[in-house]
């Protein structure tokens, strides 16, 4: 087809395959700007070929015959004869070559409208499949007006088919980002600022690329110490001011030197999404600036973020606000949120022992919580429907609750809440009955079996559940599991809203191999006045250091303090519980 050979055969030209080009063309026209008459044509052409029933390629040379087609006049009929007399269309090879790749899969994506592919290049700066990527996980490609689930699943099924999933997880990305820009800073005399940068930064969920930006007095010893860093396997560029590099376990790391009169500068580009970065850009032209000198105006060189937001008249954005989907607006009218912070968080209200499936004993797990700052934690095992988790019998339960109330004497410098970890059952109730509920501090309900029910029975039991009084807390909601498994068919906007009416608590899981509830049902579920607890899930006492990936996921879906349950102490927890679950939003606000 077009774009391919010079010894084509006209008679291989299928109507179908026509169609669909010039069904293409249509599209492109229409994110180039052209007339909606032109649109249209290219369009009718399209519809014409498909309902046609002899073959194209038996008229496709002959312009009389094609002039009498419905839509076909003289520069369709000419493009329709140049294929069929060279296999190309130049028309169409010119045009194609206006648009990045990404913008051409997704126009070519089933199910995507030529409007929203539109809108995502001319508002959120798309250009290429990790913007398209970042867009869609974000959920700056929903904020899209007109844009509906089915349109955004086309979407990222395209981006998958063209890039697989090699993003690294952020639990793996972090830390080993964080440890070689510790060693770089440590190890390399004159590096002054270093700071992570991009997706890590964000905290987003996965990440193909983790970026470093410094200062330093030799921009070339910097980079040369840089590539030779411990956790470095491979070197893919190393020059005065840039490095890339491989680290190991695959992900790759690329280091940017900056001045340190612009590294505030540097930093802002570095770390911002590409929607995030378009608005700023937009921003300082209006205001006759450049943000990153290719503009028209004076170039933006600031030492620190503060200074460059406040050069664009905007109050410092967080970090993992910047992903353009209102976080502008937000700064310009002064409403940006007061996001949650790690030393918000009071106590963890997810938490196992080896009485159940955790990998030490209860004494061990608790001090763990205590070298991690908490004030009290929720001792949440498993129940009987978990067999291979050990899952405790009501017998058992009732055992462990003297043992907690035991270790608790035994380390006055934390509270113990007597909890449990309830299994959902295949039709919504639970694996232990209220009585045995009614008497525990903390219930959280959690999905671990019958993964494959269809949406409208899992919906129906996760639901059923939430209903229960007892239930306090939704464990990891969707039930991801990078790795092993996607979240569950699960309606989850009706979720949302059932948390808002019966008062339930959506978890959003600590856990690096869940970060479950997403930030983007996080932001929607706000909205609805529901509220959130952030557990660990922790099965060993340094899991207890996993709750910064929760506070990311709250922040990134613009969460305060006042929405999480466990921002309380541990007696205005008690009281927020134990009044009826219908009444329990309007208590916390």
């Amino acid at each position: 087809m077009p774009g391919g050979r010079s010894d084509h055969d006209a008679s291989l030209l299928a109507n179908a395959d026509v169609a669909g080009l010039f069904a293409h063309i249509a599209a492109l026209t229409y994110l180039n700007g052209d007339s909606i008459f032109k649109v249209r044509a290219y369009q009718k052409a399209a519809q014409t070929i498909e309902s046609l029933q002899r073959p194209i390629a038996e008229i496709a040379g002959d312009e009389k015959a094609l002039r009498k087609l419905p839509g076909f006049g003289k520069a369709i009929t000419a493009k329709l004869s140049e294929l069929a007399a060279s296999g190309r269309m130049e028309f169409y090879e010119r045009l194609r070559s206006e648009f990045p790749p990404a913008v051409l899969a997704l126009s070519k994506t089933p199910g995507v409208q030529a409007g929203t592919v539109r809108r995502a290049v001319a508002e959120l700066g798309v250009a290429g499949f990790d913007d398209l990527e970042d867009a869609i996980e974000s959920g700056a490609f929903s904020g899209l007006d007109g844009v509906g689930g089915g349109e955004i699943q086309k979407a990222r099924q395209a981006v998958r088919a063209r890039t697989g999933d090699e993003r690294t997880p952020l639990g793996t990305a972090l830390p080993a980002v964080e440890q070689l820009a510790e060693s770089f800073k440590t190890e390399c005399p004159g590096v002054g600022e270093v700071s992570v940068a991009g997706h890590v930064r964000r905290l987003c969920e996965r990440t193909r690329a983790a970026e470093i930006v410094c200062t330093a007095e030799d921009p070339g010893k910097a980079t040369a110490a840089f590539v030779q860093s411990p956790s470095v396997k491979e070197v893919k560029d190393c020059g005065p001011g840039r490095a890339a590099v491989v680290l190991e376990g695959g992900l790759r790391a690329d280091l940017l030197v900056t001045p340190a009169e612009s590294f505030g500068t540097a930093l802002l580009l570095l770390t911002g999404s590409r929607a995030h970065r378009l608005q700023l850009r937009e921003r300082a032209g209006r205001m006759g600036l450049s943000l990153d000198g290719n503009g028209p105006g004076d170039a933006i060189s600031a030492a620190t973020e503060e200074e460059a937001y406040e050069q664009l008249g905007l109050p410092y954005i967080p970090p993992e606000l910047r992903e353009g989907t209102g976080e502008i607006e937000a700064a310009e009218a002064g409403t940006l949120p007061e996001l949650v912070t790690l030393e918000d968080i009071r106590g963890d209200l997810h938490v196992h022992t080896d009485w159940s499936d955790g990998h030490a004993p209860m004494r061990e797990i608790v001090a763990g919580a205590i070298a991690s700052g908490r004030e009290y934690v929720a001792i949440t095992d498993h129940t009987p429907n978990v067999p291979e988790a050990n899952g405790l019998t009501a017998e058992r339960l009732a055992r462990q609750r003297s043992a907690i109330e035991e270790l608790e004497r035994e380390m006055p410098g934390i509270r113990l809440l007597k909890g449990v970890e309830v299994d959902i059952l295949p039709d919504g109730s639970l694996d232990h009955p209220d009585e045995v509920l009614a008497g525990l501090d903390v219930v959280v309900a959690s999905v671990h079996k019958h993964l494959e029910q269809d949406e409208a029975t899992m919906t129906r039991r996760v639901l059923t559940a939430m209903r229960n009084p007892h239930v306090d807390i939704l464990g990891h909601p969707t039930q991801r599991l990078f790795g092993r498994h996607g979240p569950l068919a699960v309606d989850v906007e009706a979720m949302l809203r059932t948390a808002a009416e019966t008062g339930t608590a959506l978890e959003i899981s600590a856990s690096p191999l869940r970060l479950d509830l997403r930030d983007v049902y996080v932001r929607k579920a706000l909205g609805l006045g529901v509220f959130f607890a952030l557990g660990t899930d922790s099965h060993r006492p340094a899991w207890f250091e996993n709750m910064r990936y929760g506070v990311g996921v709250a922040r990134r879906g613009w969460c305060g303090p006042d929405r999480v349950i466990n921002t309380l102490s541990a007696d205005e927890l008690l009281a927020f519980l134990a009044v009826d679950k219908r009444d329990r939003s309007a208590r916390l606000s």
